[in-house]
């Protein structure tokens, strides 16, 4: 009996060493992991910092602020910062005149825009004139007297031509047509002047092709 007792007893022991030895190792894996953790934040600062140095030799001052913030987020240095306060005070002048550059660049952008929006619309008359020959019995005779541009709803156009062209007895009238316009090109072409936004509302065909 004595013997069951102390074999039991050591049994009870071995099971509790266990569990404390367990428990040790465990902090030491999260220790450890802890540890390494914050060492590779460490050599991913000073990377940084590396980075930044370079690229302010190089004057490339926008990345090197990009790297003392990034060493920044991991430590803060008294040094690292008063770096990082330089390279925006040397970048600030440089930020300014890129802006500057980019608002031109914008500007002209839009200036063109305007330009080949007039120029379009210089050029309108004769791409409906164009477009509605192919309406006619003998397009070669055709002939444009008059024209109007017209604006529905402040963005659909339609072009009313007043055109001369034989018929198919080889006899010139003179008819007026409407040319409808859809994202900037001519879609549809009706005989018959435009008088008010109803009758272009009435039209289906033409409505419905300035819709797609």
């Amino acid at each position: 009996k004595q013997i069951a007792d102390l074999k039991e007893e050591c049994q009870n022991d071995v099971v509790q060493h266990t569990k404390v030895m367990s428990s040790f190792y465990n902090y030491l894996a999260k220790t450890s992991t802890a540890k390494i953790k914050l060492l590779n934040s460490e050599i991913n600062r000073l990377d940084n910092i590396k980075k930044a140095d370079e690229a302010m030799k190089a004057k490339n001052y926008k990345s090197a602020i990009d790297y003392f913030q990034n060493a920044e987020k991991a430590r803060s240095i008294p040094s690292v910062q008063a770096k990082l306060e330089k390279a925006k005070e040397i970048y600030a002048p440089i930020l300014a005149k890129e802006q500057e550059e980019e608002r031109e660049r914008q500007a002209e952008a839009r200036q063109r825009q305007r330009e080949e929006a007039k120029r379009r619309e210089r050029e309108l008359p004769q791409t409906a004139f164009e477009h509605l020959k192919g309406y006619l019995k003998s397009p070669r005779s055709a002939s444009m007297n008059k024209y109007a541009i017209n604006k529905i709803n402040g963005c659909r156009t339609v072009v009313t031509l007043e055109v001369d062209s034989q018929n198919g007895f080889g006899a010139y009238i003179r008819n007026s047509f409407n040319v409808f316009f859809a994202n900037g090109k001519p879609c549809y072409a009706k005989e018959g002047g435009l008088t008010e936004v109803g009758l272009f509302k009435n039209d289906y065909q033409g409505y419905r092709n300035l819709q797609e």
